[in-house]
């Protein structure tokens, strides 16, 4: 579950990482152009993606930088209120299981505390898709 909200997350695509990779272009880093794509990439500290065949910067990412660089919006999916839920229910029952106390915030989150997932998403600028809503 977790590794559903994270794959949901992309740091890789956040304004910090696409100029970056238009800063790397423009002082001469190249961009992958193997055949086939590899199905892996290395992520730096700035969250560039490289090919770990060529060493370049990775494709689709080169062009979601000149798309944002262009203005275009690229906005990051929203993870679902029923998500959100099942990965704190997940999460509890992890804290739980190593003897840890249960945590207030994951008991409001897994009980679907809209409130409660609105304000944690507000606070770090993600939104919420509602199509579970009702």
């Amino acid at each position: 579950m977790a590794d559903e909200i994270r794959r949901l997350w992309r740091p890789d695509r956040e304004a910090k990482a696409l100029q970056a990779v238009l800063f790397a272009v423009k002082f001469g880093e190249d961009v992958c152009d193997c055949i086939p794509r590899p199905t892996d990439v290395l992520a730096d500290v700035s969250d560039v993606l490289w090919c770990p065949d060529c060493g370049g910067i990775e494709i689709g990412q080169y062009e979601q930088a000149v798309e944002y660089e262009q203005g275009v919006d690229l906005e990051q999916p929203a993870p679902a209120a029923a998500l959100v839920a099942q990965w704190a229910r997940e999460l509890q029952a992890e804290r739980i299981q190593a003897g840890q106390p249960p945590s207030l915030l994951l008991t409001k989150l897994a009980a679907g505390d809209r409130t409660t997932i609105r304000n944690i998403a507000g606070r770090y600028g993600l939104a919420l898709e509602d199509r579970d809503a009702e």
